[in-house]
């Protein structure tokens, strides 16, 4: 059980960094900079620092690429409670952008 929540939620960590350039905004945008920090610390299992960049980035752009990833850093960090929420956030989203992550989130929620 454990090996498969592990192995989703690196899945949908790398499929949200997929779209990095355009996860949040221009580049040079704090937030997007703090995002590709968060996936880059992802890659190399650093959850805690990944946790944190993501963290900072949702909190400057609310956007659902930034919350999947910070739910799964937060699922790898052991913040079980707070990755349930941050995943319920995304399944109640309506926009476009949202749906692309809702299967992911609805698959994580029961593990």
């Amino acid at each position: 059980m454990r090996a498969a929540v592990a192995a989703t939620v690196s899945l949908v960590v790398v499929l949200a960094g997929v779209p990095a350039a355009r996860a949040v905004a221009a580049e040079d945008d704090p937030a997007q900079r703090l995002f590709n920090q968060g996936v880059a610390a992802a890659r190399e299992n650093r959850w805690n620092e990944a946790r944190e960049a993501f963290a900072r980035a949702y909190g400057l752009s609310q956007r659902p690429v930034v919350l999947i990833n910070l739910a799964a850093a937060e699922v790898r960090t052991g913040r079980l409670k707070e990755a349930a929420s941050d995943y319920r956030r995304i399944l109640q989203g309506d926009s476009t952008e949202t749906a692309a992550f809702r299967k992911a989130a609805a698959d994580m929620l029961p593990a």
